[in-house]
């Protein structure tokens, strides 16, 4: 393969654990390991700053403070020595100013190449990598991290976000690369000779729009997607059913499409026998969903005790994003009857961070959250979150819709019983390797809890689980990481 040099959108990084920001800082990891790879960032808010009069030498300290400036920028610590009102209004005071000055300008007139700010990680080691690729990515890749150019756009998100629903297009200067990898769909767009690649993960704003907060998300996908495939993008999707979803909204369009999969890390779990996870629960727990309670029943000290309280029937554990996609409730009620018909004290830990729609969700879990039966747990580490799945009796994912399902495979690699949604993208990721029930069927999903938790079973749990281990090791990042090339070589000549 001919000597490449690539831009990554790492943009997305800087969220939490879900799969967007995981499958973009893994993606990271691979191609840095075999291509001449950046990273490029678009800054929440309008503005950078950035050298006046550039033909101009400067002393390094100047540059320094500059860049110092744009990294308080990045990090979102704008007028932190306020507090209360006076931040608030130093903030917006800011944001507006920035807007009336550039802002404006971007969104209602034809934009030219927007120039970046060029960062090194190795000058700010510790703000990239605490900030966009720890929560992910081994403290071995660290290096990699260091040894990374960073381009801070001058496009803000803000700014892509209006002129996305407005159904324009912008444009940012890629001179020098040969691509330029989005982690989801976008308006952008690069310079000629840059060619785009977008990963493709689902379009379940369109497929499912009564699962959406809003309609707002229905049309920023259909005009992403639109004009994506209007500029020739070349799209990577994460499973064969987002492929199949990709083409089917675009009948009549020939789409340039690859499917490379979400990868999971090669590296071998430590063995957590033993572990103690009533500390994971004291360290992790959230109350949100008791948000609204008088104060005499938040009694918070002796819910943690119960809470911290493991029974020998053990705990199931599921970990997604609070969303109605996720099906969470229909959980809760097959997991509320299996412990009703089978005379179980079998927990259930719920790693979710609060999406949206919750408030219904929150009602169902409010009385089992008392009781100390329901164990929610929010902004769990990559390796407490591990130790929680090798100990966990399964591992429940009850989605309705999917475009992957990293999940399942997470659990795979713990050891853990998978009981999974019957959708295509589970059946996808996983194949035989898991217990399937109807995600409409509370019925359903008891019996394949009850069957995986009965010891009578425990010979042939034990078969698909060491099944799903070794199936597991094809999304491994050193196989992924050759569908990547094979893309790359096929499109870079």
């Amino acid at each position: 393969m001919k000597k490449i040099k690539g831009l990554i959108d790492i943009t997305v990084c800087s969220l939490g654990f879900s799969g967007i920001p995981q499958d973009t800082r893994r993606n990271f990891s691979m191609l840095k390991e075999k291509i001449d790879l950046d990273g490029l960032i678009f800054n929440e808010t309008i503005g950078l700053k950035k050298s006046r009069f550039s033909f101009l030498k400067k002393a390094h300290i100047d540059e320094k403070l500059i860049s110092s400036t744009n990294i308080l920028t990045i990090s979102g610590k704008e007028a932190h020595y306020l507090t209360g009102n006076a931040q608030k209004i130093a903030r917006k005071y800011k944001v507006i100013r920035r807007f009336l000055l550039g802002g404006f300008m971007q969104v209602f007139f034809k934009s030219s190449f927007q120039k970046s700010v060029q960062l090194r990680c190795s000058e700010y080691d510790d703000f990239f990598w605490k900030r966009f690729f720890s929560k992910t990515l081994p403290v071995s890749d660290k290096g990699k991290v260091d040894n990374t150019i960073i381009k801070v756009s001058q496009l803000s998100k803000a700014i892509i976000h209006v002129k996305t629903l407005f159904g324009s297009s912008v444009y940012i200067d890629t001179k020098g690369y040969d691509f330029v990898l989005f982690s989801e769909p976008t308006i952008v767009r690069p310079s000629k000779g840059t060619m785009k690649i977008v990963r493709f993960h689902d379009a379940i704003p369109l497929t499912h729009p009564h699962l959406i907060n809003d309609s707002i998300s229905v049309n920023y996908i259909f005009n992403t997607l639109s004009k994506c495939v209007k500029d020739g993008s070349i799209f990577c999707c994460n499973s064969d059913e987002s492929q199949k979803v990709l083409h089917s909204l675009f009948p009549e369009k020939q789409i340039k499409s690859y499917i490379i999969p979400c990868a999971i890390s090669d590296r071998s779990f430590p063995n957590y026998e033993g572990y103690e996870i009533s500390s994971i629960i004291s360290k992790y727990s959230s109350f949100t969903s008791l948000d609204g309670l008088p104060l005499e029943f938040k009694d918070i000290t002796n819910m943690e005790r119960k809470l911290s309280v493991i029974p020998d029937d053990g705990y199931i554990i599921t970990i997604a994003n609070i969303d109605p996609k996720k099906n969470q409730q229909a959980l809760i009620s097959a997991w509320d009857r299996y412990r009703s018909t089978y005379k179980s004290n079998v927990k259930l830990v719920m790693v979710s961070s609060v999406g949206w729609d919750a408030n219904d969700l929150f009602k169902k879990m409010k009385k089992h959250v008392i009781r100390g039966d329901l164990i929610h747990l929010e902004n769990v580490s990559g390796y407490d979150l591990t130790a929680l799945l090798s100990q966990a009796k399964a591992f429940v994912f009850p989605s309705i819709v999917e475009g992957f399902g990293l999940g399942n495979l997470e659990a795979a690699r713990c050891k853990c019983p998978i009981i999974t949604s019957d959708i295509p993208a589970h059946r996808y990721v996983m194949h035989e390797n898991a217990f399937y029930f109807n995600p409409y069927s509370v019925a359903e999903m008891v019996d394949q809890i009850a069957f995986v938790l009965d010891d009578k079973n425990e010979r042939q749990v034990s078969k698909v689980v060491g099944s799903a281990y070794s199936y597991s090791e094809s999304f491994f990042t050193s196989n992924v990481i050759t569908a990547w090339e094979e893309m790359l070589i096929d499109n870079i000549k």
